[in-house]
């Protein structure tokens, strides 16, 4: 029996998780974008504020 591809994949959607993502990165000041690849597909860019540590 062969799975079934996932109705995201079919359609192109990214579906809830990427919005649940750039909404946890902005919380913490950062953010999430898509980019195109050229050869196909996309990368998924996270950029998060990075703090100097201290005690």
């Amino acid at each position: 029996m062969a799975a079934r591809r996932s109705r995201s994949r079919e359609t192109g959607g990214a579906g809830l998780g990427l919005t649940v993502a750039r909404q946890a990165a902005r919380a913490h000041g950062g953010d999430v974008t898509l980019i195109r690849r050229a050869e196909g597909g996309l990368i998924a860019r996270l950029d998060l504020p990075l703090r100097a540590g201290g005690d």
